[in-house]
């Protein structure tokens, strides 16, 4: 899987963007830099998802365990960047079956009041939502870009978000979204996603341009 950029407010060994969290997926960044138009602010209430009953489905699988708990950083890593204690066992399933690749994605919260996620044919990694970046932005291709599935993208979003468009070559696309997550695969691998639509629930929308994928 090529896994080139993960942010939210920022993060990441070597990428930051506005706070201190550590994520694993990231990668070298593009050419273009994150250009965000910010129009309102993410709620910083715990993710709505997190209050909904605990069932049997929300249980992390064993293969995903080893990856969701190495987020918590290593001790060569300054307390600051470290995520906290990581509450696995209050993992939500968020989304279910998304992409050509029928993943799943998971979030637990953390002790220092970060998310943290982790899809099953995908990236993992924690984060803060910021004014700037007020939502996840992961983007990932799981058989190497252009070729075979096309490159995607996922993230969380704060309770006061409302939906995420994509755009591709001067069209928007609706995301899959729910849960406090989004998630988009481009229909062909020739398309590139290149911003996001964030609308909030004051009806206030938020643009953000993504950078290109490093050169094949």
């Amino acid at each position: 899987m090529s896994s080139w950029l993960g942010l939210s407010a920022a993060v990441g060994l070597g990428l930051a963007l506005a706070v201190s969290a550590f994520a694993r997926e990231t990668g070298p960044v593009g050419a273009r830099q994150f250009a965000a138009v910010p129009s309102d602010s993410p709620s910083p209430a715990p993710l709505a998802v997190f209050s909904k009953p605990h069932s049997a489905r929300d249980a992390l699988p064993a293969e995903l365990v080893e990856r969701a708990a190495s987020l918590a950083g290593g001790s060569e890593l300054p307390d600051a960047v470290r995520n906290g204690t990581l509450d696995l066992a209050n993992a939500k399933l968020l989304l279910a079956d998304v992409g050509s690749t029928h993943s799943n994605l998971y979030a637990f919260p953390t002790s220092k009041e970060r998310v943290c996620y982790v899809l099953t044919a995908g990236p993992e990694g924690c984060l803060v939502f910021t004014r700037e970046i007020p939502v996840g932005i992961s983007m990932f291709d799981a058989d190497g870009f252009n070729t075979g599935t096309p490159t995607t993208i996922v993230g969380l979003v704060p309770n006061n978000i409302i939906g995420v468009e994509v755009r591709i070559g001067g069209q928007t696309y609706g995301a899959t979204f729910g849960n406090n997550a989004y998630f988009f695969e481009p229909p062909s691998t020739t398309l590139e996603p290149e911003g996001l639509r964030v609308t909030f629930r004051s009806g206030r929308v938020t643009t953000i341009t993504l950078p290109a994928p490093p050169a094949s």
